[in-house]
């Protein structure tokens, strides 16, 4: 009898890995050990509630840690997918209890360098108090450049910025960040209390330049916060529509000329992978060349333009990016392993590609954007 074919596993990517996208487990009570006394009752911290480990900031509802970051929306639209999931247990990964066994794991991993960005720290966003989320910022960015310290040229951290802060109090953060050392800055996507569009973030925007740090705006722990679907489907239309909240970012930096008076300006799309550019390179250009004589303000250049020089998007398993990639610009994509830390899918997606183009997406466009030497 024949014996039958045993089917083939994909061959991993022999080239250089930099992953432009990597998570640190913060420990849990970061912020309760480093805040000043008298903000620790109010700041981050993590208990347990009914439905395991949760996230509890002061002005903000617990938010459950064993929910991937779009089901925690599902509630507000009547949605309960909680039984689906086991009770979360938040705990520091072992090769984050210190720089050190930080880059044992990623030698283990075959990785030569990683972009670092928080866990626990993306959640502090979503608090309302300007001043407690400046003081958390500061907390995790200073806990961030000591991590990174074992070896900068490996481990590049991405600060928190408070988002909610007054202009003056963010370009400090900003200033900060670059006086560690750090390698760039995260926004949220939303949470920002002055549009990114507004000529006020031009102090900002001067300052992430001035000192070449890289600005990610990041999909954020309240993806699809913005939207409200009923009827059948919500759930569905809730998540799929979440995704491409990073677009309102994307048109906000080029079509309010930030892009264009900061050329020196990198900012990258972190946590939304890239397939969805190519639709929107192309529409903004069409829009563009359509009605620029009477758009404001004037940009010298097509949208595109703004966007290949100075734009990049983190992408995972991302099958639809890597096949638009001749739009969205293979310099414009960053291979990053994501939450999961996971590198089963890559060999595949990657062997793919013609020789120049698997090794800039895997390593050399990090290696550019983040002066990692490789």
């Amino acid at each position: 009898m024949a014996q039958a074919a045993t089917k083939a596993q994909p061959a991993a990517y022999a080239g250089t890995l930099i992953s432009a996208e990597s998570y640190l487990t913060e420990p849990a009570d970061l912020w309760q050990q480093a805040l000043p006394a008298q903000w620790r009752d109010r700041g981050p911290q993590v208990t347990r509630g009914a439905r395991g480990d949760q996230f509890e900031i002061d002005g903000v509802a617990p938010r459950p840690l064993g929910l991937p970051a779009p089901l925690t929306q599902l509630s507000r639209i009547g949605i309960d997918v909680g039984a689906g999931y086991e009770a979360g247990c938040y705990r520091q990964a072992s090769q984050d209890r210190d720089g050190a066994a930080r880059l044992a794991w990623q030698r283990a991993a075959g990785l030569a360098a990683e972009v670092l960005y928080p866990t626990l720290g993306l959640l502090v966003t979503t608090s309302p108090d300007a001043q407690l989320q400046q003081l958390c910022c500061r907390v995790y960015n200073d806990w961030l450049a000591a991590f990174c310290a074992a070896d900068p040229k490996r481990l590049k951290g991405m600060a928190l910025l408070p988002a909610r802060a007054e202009m003056a109090d963010i370009v400090a953060e900003i200033e900060h960040a670059a006086a560690l050392g750090l390698a760039g800055v995260v926004l949220p996507a939303r949470h920002a209390v002055t549009p990114y569009n507004m000529p006020a973030w031009d102090a900002a925007w001067a300052a992430m330049q001035a000192h070449r740090l890289v600005c990610a705006v990041h999909l954020g722990p309240e993806e699809g916060a913005a939207l409200s679907p009923t009827g059948p489907g919500a759930g569905g239309i809730l998540l799929s529509t979440g995704k491409y909240e990073l677009n309102e970012f994307l048109q906000m930096i080029v079509w309010g000329a930030g892009a264009q008076r900061f050329p020196g300006l990198r900012f990258g799309l972190v946590g939304s992978g890239a397939g969805w550019l190519a639709t929107q390179i192309n529409l903004m250009d069409h829009w563009w060349s359509d009605h620029k004589g009477w758009m404001e303000p004037r940009l010298a250049h097509a949208p595109s333009h703004f966007w290949h020089q100075q734009g990049f998007a983190t992408l995972r398993a991302d099958t639809a990016g890597l096949a638009t990639r001749q739009i969205i610009g293979t310099q414009n994509l960053l291979w990053g392993l994501g939450p999961d830390a996971a590198t089963d899918a890559l060999g595949s997606e990657l062997n793919a590609l013609p020789d120049t183009d698997a090794a800039a997406i895997a390593s050399g466009n990090a290696a550019r954007l983040f002066g990692i030497e490789i």
